[in-house]
């Protein structure tokens, strides 16, 4: 759990409403005992989702084909939706 709240700090998001989304999962998996990889993966994950604008736009500017561009916005509502399913829980 150490490993999930260091990086929430390092990669704390300008996004108030994200940084508060992320903390309660945090919290929520502080109540749960979990294993060494299902630490890792959910590092992994909220990794993945902080980051994922910053890294969408670099992927847009390197692309040219229009269709490739459309295929990219399916991506952040798909992991917005994970995220919001593990809160929910």
């Amino acid at each position: 759990m150490v490993m999930l709240q260091r990086m929430f700090l390092k990669t704390k998001s300008k996004d108030y409403i994200l940084n508060q989304k992320i903390l309660i999962l945090v919290k929520k998996m502080l109540m749960v005992n979990l294993n060494g990889l299902e630490q890792t993966l959910m590092v992994a994950f909220l990794h993945i989702y902080i980051n994922l604008p910053q890294t969408l736009q670099k992927m847009e500017k390197s692309m040219v084909d229009k269709e490739e561009k459309q295929k990219m916005v399916v991506l952040p509502s798909l992991v917005k939706r994970m995220l919001n399913s593990c809160i929910s829980t």
